[in-house]
């Protein structure tokens, strides 16, 4: 398939078993090149609808080429904002004081609604420009986002990014990949020159040298498979990301399926799998003995943060061949080949010069440092009480769960210099073939056009304490995330009222499900 002159791998075939009648994913069309995968929600429509009116003027500025699509007049995107903006202030002053003291009582203590029947969406609408501060502070975040006005699709939000920050730089690639590299060869040659002296918190330190290294020169690879490294050279573009992907052990063709699935059903349960599912109340009650023992094991604690190893562990099924068409099967077998490639050649290497030593502190440790960054990268960009994870139909909207859904993050310059920016994932998600050294700069621009919109934090302890000891089961009742210890107390009690309410027949049905 080719899009604007670059040639793509056709994965709608591959992609087609899972899409719902009710969205559909096609190619937007720019002036300048691009790949650009939207999918469309049956409630977003491809028109700039009147509701985004007086809610934000510099949506309708950027979407004024639009104009001629409003369904209720082209006129409206150039109306002033003025009588609405002074009955919201209007309005504002009698409720403002209002909600102000009824936060608390609204918000937990473990950041959720007090009812299942008002969801943390709904709730954080409501809220007021200082309301939805003080939430944030709370959280860990600089903002909150709004929800965004009714009628607003993809196709309009993606429009807040000029063409300007697709255009391919080789010389910032070069440089983004020399730093990591760079980073990764200090960490082994002080391997090699302490050899077998070297103390061991002095290897810990090679371990996380080597492993964030790899992190950063894996941002590139994610460019590769977006085909947004070397667009106009597609088959050098797919063997310098399958190379770089191998000792992470991944395919390049599994990763852009899972990566154009996490772009078309972003934050949708079931479905977007491109990270990983969060944990549901309706999961957590299915598991009992040593599964139950796991999970709290894992989503209690900061083995969280290596969350996505079960990512990784369910690239693999992409390796059945009977899933794709014919004319995809080669190309899935010669990108699945390569990491193989690398365990039969690269761990054998190691074994050999080093020992199982070798293997164990030049690959997989460094490994584990990598998978450490990306479990939270992930997290930190799709994890919030506010951002809910839907089923993809009745009220799904793509636009709100691609603009509210993804959180940005921002380190240390230094370290976003090691991990090319990979925490600047929201333009991604507009236009997939925005390159990582235009990412900072592209939310930059986002910022200034939709930046009421949208919820941002710089990293700190309180944000991780939240995302690993508060933000751990996924109640779909409030649309919002709660403790497990709460989850279970809650699980229990609805067993206990369900048996006492249907005796023999409603317990066990429970208890066993």
């Amino acid at each position: 398939m080719s899009l604007h002159g670059r040639t793509a791998f056709d994965h709608t075939s591959v992609l087609g078993a899972s899409t719902s009648g009710s969205r559909t994913w096609m190619s937007h069309h720019h002036a300048a090149p691009s790949i650009h995968f939207q999918a469309v929600s049956r409630r977003s429509n491809l028109t700039c609808g009147t509701a985004v009116i007086g809610r934000h003027p510099a949506i309708c500025g950027t979407l004024r080429p639009n104009c001629a699509t409003v369904r209720q007049g082209a006129t409206d995107c150039y109306r002033s904002s003025s009588q609405s903006s002074a009955t919201r202030q209007t309005a504002a002053g009698t409720w403002h004081s209002v909600r102000h003291e009824r936060l608390s009582s609204k918000i937990t203590a473990t950041g959720s609604p007090e009812a299942p029947t008002s969801t943390m969406r709904t709730t954080v609408g409501t809220l007021s420009a200082e309301e939805r501060q003080e939430l944030a502070e709370q959280w860990g975040y600089t903002s909150v986002g709004e929800p965004l006005p009714e009628g607003v699709s993809l196709n309009i939000l993606t429009q807040a990014l000029p063409d300007r920050y697709t255009e391919i730089d080789v010389s910032r690639l070069a440089l983004g990949a020399a730093a990591p590299l760079a980073l990764m060869a200090a960490g082994y040659l002080w391997m090699w020159f302490m050899h077998t002296i070297i103390p061991g918190w002095q290897m810990a330190i090679c371990w996380v040298l080597v492993g964030t290294g790899y992190a950063g020169l894996f941002t590139i690879a994610h460019d590769a498979a977006r085909r947004a490294m070397l667009p106009q050279s597609p088959l050098l573009n797919d063997l310098i990301g399958s190379i770089i992907m191998a000792p992470a052990l991944y395919s390049l063709e599994a990763w852009r399926i899972k990566l154009l699935t996490h772009f078309i059903y972003p934050n949708v349960l079931g479905e977007d799998d491109a990270s990983w599912q969060p944990l549901t109340k309706e999961r957590l009650q299915s598991l009992s003995g040593w599964a139950l023992t796991a999970t709290q094991a894992w989503a209690t604690t900061p083995f969280k943060l290596l969350g996505s190893i079960g990512h990784w562990l369910s690239s693999f099924s992409y390796f059945d061949l009977k899933r794709y068409y014919q004319p995809l099967r080669v190309t899935m077998l010669a990108s699945w080949s390569v990491p193989f490639w690398f365990m039969a050649l690269g761990w054998s290497t190691l074994i050999a010069v080093a020992g199982p030593a070798g293997w164990f502190n030049c690959w997989f440790m460094p490994w584990l440092v990598f998978h450490t960054w990306l479990s939270l990268l992930t997290l930190l960009q799709h994890t919030a009480p506010h951002v809910p994870f839907a089923r993809g139909d009745g009220d799904y909207d793509v636009a709100q769960a691609t603009l509210n859904g993804t959180i940005t993050v921002s380190f240390p310059r230094w370290l976003e210099w090691v991990l090319n920016d990979a925490n600047y994932h929201l333009p991604q998600h507009l236009r997939p073939d925005v390159p990582f050294y235009h990412a900072r700069e592209a939310t930059q621009a986002l910022r200034q056009r939709l930046g009421p919109y949208m919820s941002e934090g710089v990293m700190s302890g309180r944000l991780l304490r939240n995302v690993v000891e508060r933000w751990q089961v996924f109640d779909e009742g409030r649309a919002t995330y709660i403790t497990l210890e709460r989850a279970l107390q809650e699980l229990e009690g609805t067993r206990q009222e369900a048996a006492g309410a249907g005796g023999p027949e409603g317990g066990p049905a429970l208890a066993a499900a």
